[in-house]
């Protein structure tokens, strides 16, 4: 996950996928969930094992309940910004449900949709 937020290319390994998995112990809101979900779904290579790995962590209650509602909403806001960079136009374009997430939740993030090269 590290890799790929430094270089923006998705080749999921062990590594990849054990940092993926760390990460996404702080993102059960509901809302972020999706938006990661189909980022991977259309961003990997083999987004079934990305996502079964992801959905596994996500249905662990004792795991989760160790996280506060403070740390997700900061490790969140800091995902969603990190992807939001990453997105292109046509990407938001393709995901209805994606582009009204953004627009509902994040209203001054429309001012930043450039297409990234």
């Amino acid at each position: 996950m590290v890799f790929y937020m430094r270089t923006g290319s998705v080749n999921f390994d062990i590594a990849t996928l054990g940092e993926m998995i760390q990460c996404a112990l702080f993102f059960q809101m509901s809302d972020l969930s999706r938006l990661l979900e189909t980022f991977l779904r259309q961003c990997s290579t083999n987004p079934t094992i990305a996502l079964d790995c992801y959905k596994i962590v996500f249905q662990d209650e004792r795991t989760m309940r160790c996280v506060t509602m403070e740390t997700q909403q900061i490790v969140g806001r800091n995902l969603l910004h990190t992807i939001w960079s990453l997105m292109d136009e046509e990407f938001v374009k393709q995901n209805k449900s994606l582009k009204v997430y953004l627009l509902v939740n994040q209203p001054n993030m429309q001012q930043n949709l450039v297409v990234r090269t």
